[in-house]
């Protein structure tokens, strides 16, 4: 709702931002802290410098490398919640973190380090997830396919587009989906276990 709807790119979705409420028997997840938002037609607007927002950890790959050009997408808040996700079922049991948590460095390198850390961590088999989330480890791992497969695409797209060059065609590629990969609704699906059902 919040994209589709009031047209709103939150930029900082991380542990301290993410909540819950419970009213009798539901519970509802809380969004806070809008201090880093924009509206989606703002972020065309806006130098490289104000589009890489958020809480380190969990910034999407994209937005971790200083050096790079981006612009904010929608894909890049998925993709940081997944990480959050992945940080707080890994790292914490019962309310607590438990001792010699995993993804440890990632709290404390900087963007060149943590985007080295990263990008192979996407390819590679998650960590450990506590008991108490134990039963998330489907939802996780599907999510990282997602995100993984898309960034694949798009690579090989980057390196189809030197047959440009040979006057061949390349297929188009919609970079702000990661070609329909990392969207609201393949996550929806993920959830509702209507997508990757084979696993």
């Amino acid at each position: 709702w919040l994209y589709e709807t009031a047209k709103i790119l939150h930029r900082d979705i991380s542990l301290g931002n993410l909540m819950f409420r419970r009213e009798k028997d539901h519970i509802f997840g809380v969004l806070n802290d809008f201090d880093l938002s924009c509206y989606v037609n703002e972020t065309a607007n806006h130098p490289a410098s104000k589009q890489r927002t958020g809480t380190r950890p969990f910034m999407s790959i994209d937005l971790i490398n200083p050096t790079s050009p981006v612009k904010h997408l929608y894909r890049h808040d998925l993709e940081s919640f997944f990480h959050v996700l992945m940080f707080f079922t890994a790292r914490y049991q019962d309310g607590k973190e438990i001792d010699s948590p995993p993804l440890q460095e990632w709290l404390t390198l900087g963007g060149e380090a943590l985007e080295a850390q990263k990008v192979p961590f996407l390819s590679k088999s998650l960590p450990a997830l506590t008991p108490q989330f134990a039963s998330l480890e489907w939802y996780l791992v599907s999510m990282c396919r997602a995100i993984f497969t898309g960034r694949n695409e798009r690579s090989y797209h980057q390196q189809g587009m030197k047959l440009l060059e040979a006057g061949l065609p390349v297929p188009l590629f919609d970079y702000e989906t990661l070609n329909g990969h990392l969207t609201y609704k393949v996550f929806e699906g993920i959830f509702r276990r209507e997508i990757f059902r084979d696993k």
